[in-house]
């Protein structure tokens, strides 16, 4: 079970980008904060590329 990231914990510091997307701290965000989006960012990108290469791998067996 996912829980939510600690730059979430405060509206303050975050706030979400309806052109890209995607979430970006504001200036008031603690160093703690600024960690966290780093890795709550750095987990996705991990989880989207092993998605695409489990697809790729399907998409290879029907080939």
């Amino acid at each position: 079970m996912q829980t939510k990231p600690f730059f979430m914990n405060n509206p303050d510091w975050y706030y979400f980008d309806e052109e890209d997307w995607k979430y970006r701290l504001t200036d008031k965000a603690p160093k703690e904060a600024r960690d966290s989006y780093e890795d709550f960012y750095a987990s996705t990108e991990m989880i989207d590329i092993q998605e695409i290469t489990e697809l790729l791998e399907r998409s290879r067996r029907l080939l």
